[in-house]
């Protein structure tokens, strides 16, 4: 990873409120990997397979590489890794952000392991990109599950994963060519971001 710049947080006080994610909200910033409610099928395919023990929904998110775009020329492989994620700690259930990173040719999905069901174990943070740095104005940020993982869009700025309270195992899927500012880029938020975090997941909307 590179870092490619630094820029000022607008308002270092103002609260970012973790949402409830859902497979609609997070359309525009990559895929949700979890399977859907009826109400969210949508165009979704699904069919039987094990010998009709099972329910396949296919494509359920992109899994993307754009390297041959790439400066380097450099060739990619698809890798599949492990990242154990240390719980972050919050204060009135608030953490700061202070580094949102992209992988410029490649979606990059996060799945957790171990987790519950029920209650929210991590919290993913995205902004959009202008002239090449995050938009700290389009901030928003979820929470999420045990039972959903993410994929990032290709360069979707997004902080590194928030685990809370219990050091998390994820499976991590990503394409990747070992130049590293082909494969991750960083941007240092000054003032850092200020995200409120909710652990309790009774509120959560159908996915």
């Amino acid at each position: 990873m590179v870092v490619i710049s630094s820029i000022a947080s607008p308002d270092p006080d103002q609260i970012t409120s973790a949402q409830p994610i859902t497979r609609a909200a997070w359309a525009q910033y990559g895929g949700l990997i979890a399977h859907p409610s009826e109400a969210s099928i949508g165009t979704l395919k699904q069919t039987k397979a094990n010998a009709g023990t099972a329910t396949k929904t296919s494509q359920i998110a992109p899994f993307m590489s754009n390297y041959d775009y790439a400066p380097s020329g450099t060739p990619a492989t698809a890798n599949a890794n492990i990242f154990r994620c240390e719980a972050q700690g919050t204060i009135h259930d608030q953490l700061r952000v202070n580094v949102l990173e992209r992988h410029p040719y490649t979606t990059q999905s996060f799945i957790p392991l171990g987790r519950d069901r029920n209650e929210v174990g991590y919290v993913v943070v995205v902004a959009d990109d202008k002239d090449g740095v995050p938009d700290l104005s389009t901030v928003r940020a979820f929470g999420c599950t045990g039972k959903e993982g993410v994929t990032y869009g290709v360069g979707q700025w997004h902080a590194p994963m928030i685990a809370l309270k219990e050091t998390t195992d994820f499976v991590v899927y990503v394409h990747e060519n070992g130049v590293p500012r082909e494969d991750c880029e960083e941007v240092t938020i000054e003032g850092g971001l200020l995200v409120k975090v909710a652990t309790d997941a009774s509120g959560q909307a159908k996915i």
